[in-house]
């Protein structure tokens, strides 16, 4: 018990800790994320493998793979005053490429979790 609450103290700590650059990491709700992408052209970022995002992807997202986001970022989203929403499959991945985007100098990026918690439409490019 004490464990489990030492690693969920670490974990608000980090999820509120403020970056060097100016960022905070911050989670947002597949609601807000539907806002933010429709009124004010938020950029949305697909952080899992090249096959996952041809299988189901949320429209509109641009693919950075997590293991590739430090040194493609710079090159494939430049602007580091632009509002960024990244998710992944379950939450895991995007936790770490924002922490990755925040201490590249980012300063507004939002972790939307998992694909798996988008309860709007996808698409695919895998025929059925």
């Amino acid at each position: 018990m004490k464990r489990c609450f030492f690693i969920m103290s670490i974990m608000f700590l980090v999820a509120c800790m403020p970056f060097p650059e100016g960022g905070f990491y911050q989670s947002i709700t597949p609601e807000a994320a539907l806002v933010m992408l429709e009124e004010e052209s938020a950029i949305l970022i697909d952080v899992r493998s090249e096959n996952e995002y041809r299988y189901e992807r949320i429209e509109g997202a641009l693919l950075i793979p997590v293991d590739h986001i430090q040194e493609l970022a710079l090159q494939m989203i430049p602007d580091l005053t632009a509002t960024y929403i990244v998710y992944c499959r379950t939450g895991n991945r995007s936790q770490n490429a924002v922490n990755i985007l925040l201490q590249l100098g980012y300063e507004h990026v939002y972790d939307l979790g998992g694909i798996l918690d988008w309860p709007y439409d996808t698409i695919s490019d895998v025929l059925d």
